[in-house]
């Protein structure tokens, strides 16, 4: 059965999978020419889709390879299987990007217009990690089309901890390291409660970029001393600043 859903002025059409591959070229055009969303169905189960090469782009994605209509469609099932091993396959027709095939985590993801975070191992420890990566706040579709609602720390900056021991020539480096690595802790946690509280695109962008910042900073064995006070400064003078705003 097909069916035709309209959500956020987009079309989402639910289609058997032999259907998909036996129009496919119609159904790559259609994508191209509406943006609108092909959910492929095995057994009445929703297992993948074509989606607008537009679309994947807004997420973050891109297609890791790409196959003409007729490749595509004499090898279906291999192509699909790519796409939940490899990533989104690109389809084309005379070398024009015309949709992209994914699997259903991606799919469910872009018809719910959510970003999708993929990972290996996922540690939350009061900051989000994914394959080591830092995770700024909000929701993505993760493994098997689930919901991940990533939050910022919930503890809030006070003045106590404006306080840095003072550095002097006979404080060891390892006592600096940590001092500069729990200060960009602390500076990485402000920008996501930050990020999380931004009312513009702009402004969420910029926090999530300094929240990056700070957290590389905690894991960076390459500065000298002087390198070190002056970051755990900086740091502390932008929570300064957060906690104040």
């Amino acid at each position: 059965m097909n069916v035709n859903v309209t959500t956020e002025n987009t079309t989402i059409r639910y289609l058997p999978s032999d259907q998909v591959r036996t129009e496919l070229g119609t159904h790559m055009a259609w994508v191209a020419e509406t943006e609108g969303i092909v959910v492929i169905t095995d057994g009445g189960t929703p297992a993948g889709g074509l989606v607008p090469s537009g679309l994947l782009t807004k997420t973050g994605l891109v297609a890791v390879s790409e196959q003409g209509v007729r490749d595509a469609r004499a090898h279906w099932g291999v192509v699909r299987a790519r796409a939940a091993t490899d990533g989104p396959q690109g389809l084309t027709h005379h070398k024009n990007l015309l949709a992209v095939l994914v699997d259903q985590t991606t799919a469910s993801a872009l018809t719910r217009r959510m970003p999708v975070l993929a990972f290996d191992e996922l540690e939350l420890t009061g900051f989000a990690l994914a394959d080591g990566e830092l995770v700024a706040p909000g929701d993505y579709a993760a493994h098997h089309g689930t919901t991940l609602r990533i939050r910022a720390p919930r503890q809030q900056e006070s003045p106590m901890n404006s306080n840095i021991s003072p550095i002097g020539p006979e404080t060891p480096d390892e006592v600096i390291f940590e001092a500069m690595r729990e200060t960009a802790n602390r500076a990485a946690a402000a920008y996501m409660r930050a990020a999380e509280a931004a009312t513009t695109p702009q402004a969420k962008e910029e926090a999530m970029q300094k929240m990056k910042r700070s957290w590389k900073i905690k894991s960076d064995h390459t500065m000298g001393r002087e390198e070190m006070a002056e970051a755990t400064r900086r740091l502390q003078e932008e929570i300064d600043a957060l906690r104040e705003s």
